[in-house]
């Protein structure tokens, strides 16, 4: 929904989640996703994802890549 009110496409965005269901998500939109790991997530397998991230800190430099 987002993409659409903005005018812009899948292949342009990056999601950023946490939990399986929200990686399900943007596969699903088409989307690109970075999965950042938190203590109730730790035990999921996120293979789907782009990048799997233990800190959100680490965002910013993989956004310059």
């Amino acid at each position: 929904e987002a993409l659409r009110r903005f005018g812009g496409r899948p292949e342009e965005a990056l999601a950023v989640e946490d939990s399986l269901r929200g990686l399900e998500s943007a596969r699903r939109a088409g989307i690109d996703c970075v999965v950042v790991r938190h203590p109730f997530t730790a035990s999921q397998r996120f293979d789907a994802a782009w990048r799997v991230l233990d800190s959100v800190r680490d965002l910013p430099p993989l956004l310059q890549e």
